[in-house]
């Protein structure tokens, strides 16, 4: 993680994003890694033990939020991928 700034989500104007972006301070160059599996924007990121954690999103007042999609995923910074917390949980 010291090398790299990443990119979660967001809003591109019409639609929320799912894909995530490492920028290599080093090389100076962004790379795409491996999305979330849905898309978000006003969400709030943290990291614990080299994993990335993406929690929330914004919704509008008719809107639900699955657990899966909503509460959060982890991104392993040493595997590169995402997973659903439920996953790591067993």
């Amino acid at each position: 993680m010291d090398q790299f700034i990443y990119a979660v989500g967001g809003y591109d104007g019409s639609n929320q994003l799912s894909s995530v972006e490492r920028y290599d301070i080093v090389s100076d160059q962004w790379t795409t890694v491996t999305s979330m599996n849905c898309a978000r924007s006003a969400l709030s990121v943290s990291v614990v033990n080299n994993s990335i954690y993406a929690v929330g999103k914004f919704l509008l007042a008719y809107q639900h939020c699955s657990f899966s999609c909503c509460i959060t995923f982890v991104f392993s910074v040493d595997s590169a991928v995402y997973a659903n917390t439920a996953d790591l949980l067993d």
